[in-house]
């Protein structure tokens, strides 16, 4: 068989395995790199993708939340407009910056694709009912 000059079945079977070799190569580089993005956010994050429920739980267990449920349980309990609105503004604003940390910061957005964090989506419906609970409380008449 007669080929052009520079083609043979053999270049074709080096060229396949060097494109293996590099794309291998390259997987492998990356790979340190994308797990440095969930060492920063989450130290302890075995690995498995993070569900939105997860997340939710993991924001609970945080110091800023526990406040923010100690300040609506105090608000819930005084039942009083002058209590509730400063807690759903607070309530309001995470939700704005959890939204805005999920658009603009890097680490964040490598965490959200890599699956060391989940949807926020689970944490803003639960602040929003809990929100929308305290004002109804607060504006309801016995």
């Amino acid at each position: 068989m007669n080929l052009p000059s520079g083609l043979s079945v053999r270049s074709n079977r080096q060229r396949s395995i060097h494109a293996s070799v590099l794309f291998l190569c390259a997987t492998l580089t990356t790979v340190p790199a994308l797990a440095e993005a969930c060492e920063q956010i989450r130290p302890d994050w075995d690995g498995e993708r993070v569900t939105a429920l997860g997340e939710l739980l993991y924001f609970l267990t945080t110091p800023s939340a526990i406040v923010l449920m100690c300040l609506w349980v105090w608000a819930w309990y005084f039942r009083k407009w002058w209590a509730a609105y400063p807690v759903v503004l607070t309530m309001g604003l995470t939700i704005m910056l959890m939204i805005l940390d999920s658009a603009v910061i890097d680490s964040v957005i490598e965490g959200i694709y890599l699956g060391c964090i989940g949807s926020y989506t689970l944490i803003g419906v639960f602040l929003v009912s809990l929100s929308a609970m305290l004002i109804a409380r607060a504006h309801w008449k016995t």
